[in-house]
């Protein structure tokens, strides 16, 4: 485990075995003189601290204060890429990754690239079905036209530089879906990383809704989604918050 992860693990057992210890768990008295559990895990972590890098020690305290004076609720993790050490601020707690994802979609798009399966060059029609929802610049171009063509290569860059949901969604789909991006997740050993279901079913769930394609035109989604009872709504969003579908630990 990397340094700073090992202090905070060490950090939580200290506690556990402090809380068992005080709660008369089973645990052996510490023989007269010795230094308790508490002591014994406290040290250890001391020792692990102090092994750190002047430097590591400056981030991992300049860290802290970015954290801790957000106004919210943030993670963040830095690695030095010639260590491999890590420090992190809630580095291990999960979060929601929203369009942050599509990187993952391009990721396993390349990888198909690079062993031949997909032709980056190779076109694909967006058409009323398949548009989605939220940001979509593509959709003008298809209520304008009824149609838009574009390659592959395109769709990768309108989803990466304008965050543009449907371009996204092409690429997932010609991967192969959620599962194949899972997958190369898998194969890149990115773990604390999770990959949702797609924009359409992800956002409508958010809302307490279930997906219905006429949403993806006009304001028709904001106005269903309004016509949703606040409770329900809001039961929606505070379960995709605690246990986000598209999570992703800092760390990983």
């Amino acid at each position: 485990m990397k340094r700073i992860i090992a202090v905070i693990a060490l950090a939580s057992l200290a506690a556990l075995l402090a809380t068992c210890h005080l709660r008369g768990a089973g645990a052996p008295e510490d023989e007269a003189g010795a230094p308790s559990v508490e002591e014994r895990a406290e040290e250890a972590v001391e020792e692990l601290v102090e092994q750190q890098s002047p430097q590591a020690r400056w981030l991992d305290d300049r860290l802290f204060e970015i954290g801790s004076a957000f106004d919210g609720y943030l993670g963040i993790a830095v690695v030095d890429v010639a260590s491999g050490t890590t420090i992190d601020f809630n580095g291990d707690e999960a979060f929601p990754q929203q369009s942050v994802s599509k990187l993952w979609v391009a990721l396993t798009a390349f990888d198909l690239a690079d062993a031949g399966s997909l032709d980056l060059e190779e076109t694909a029609t967006v058409r009323f079905d398949d548009l989605t929802v939220f940001h979509q610049p593509i959709r003008r171009r298809v209520v304008a036209s009824g149609s838009f063509t574009a390659s592959y290569d395109e769709f990768i860059e309108r989803a990466l530089t304008q965050s543009d949901n449907t371009a996204n969604d092409m690429v997932l789909r010609r991967v192969g879906g959620p599962d194949a991006v899972r997958a190369t997740l898998a194969d890149r050993d990115l773990a604390g990383i999770r990959f949702g279901p797609g924009e359409r079913i992800m956002q409508s769930a958010i809302a307490g809704l279930e997906w219905n394609q006429r949403y993806a035109l006009d304001k028709t989604f904001f106005e269903v989604r309004d016509e949703v009872p606040d409770e329900v709504r809001a039961r929606a969003f505070n379960a995709y918050v605690e246990d986000p579908v598209d999570a992703a630990q800092p760390i990983g």
